[in-house]
C-alpha cells in the first residue's frame, strides 16, 4: 500500500442493534476514540453499555482500566466485488471474533 493507495474501511457492530438504520459519529480530532449513535432501529440487542466517570478525581495517572476489545484479527468473513469494485460482507469464514478484556494503565493525559 502506497500513500497515494485509497482504501475502505467497513466495520460489522455484531449484537448492537437491529436493524442499524443510520449512525452518527463524534470523532476525537487527535485520539483514536468516537462516539457513536445508533438511530432508526427498532431492537436492541446488548444488555448493557458504557458508563462515564461523573467524579474527574477518579481519573488518574497510574489508575487500572479495562476494556472490552477484540486483539485478534480472525475476521474473515467479507470478499472483494470486482463488479462493484467494493468490499461485501459474507455468511463463509469466522463472522464472530472472540471479545477478551484488555488490560491498561492510565499513562498520561493528551489535550
Amino acid at each position: 500500500m502506497k500513500k497515494d493507495t485509497p482504501i475502505q474501511i467497513k466495520n460489522r457492530f455484531i449484537n448492537s442493534v437491529d436493524p442499524i438504520g443510520n449512525i452518527r459519529y463524534h470523532a476525537h480530532p487527535t485520539l483514536d476514540l468516537a462516539i457513536l449513535i445508533f438511530e432508526g432501529f427498532n431492537n436492541k440487542i446488548y444488555d448493557g453499555h458504557v458508563t462515564f466517570v461523573t467524579n474527574p478525581d477518579k481519573i488518574a495517572q497510574g489508575r487500572y482500566l479495562c476494556r472490552l476489545g477484540y486483539p485478534f484479527p480472525e475476521f474473515n468473513n467479507f470478499e472483494f466485488n470486482e463488479v462493484n469494485d467494493d468490499i461485501e460482507w459474507n455468511n463463509t469464514g469466522n463472522v464472530a471474533s472472540p471479545r477478551f478484556p484488555i488490560d491498561g494503565i492510565i499513562s498520561r493525559f493528551a489535550a
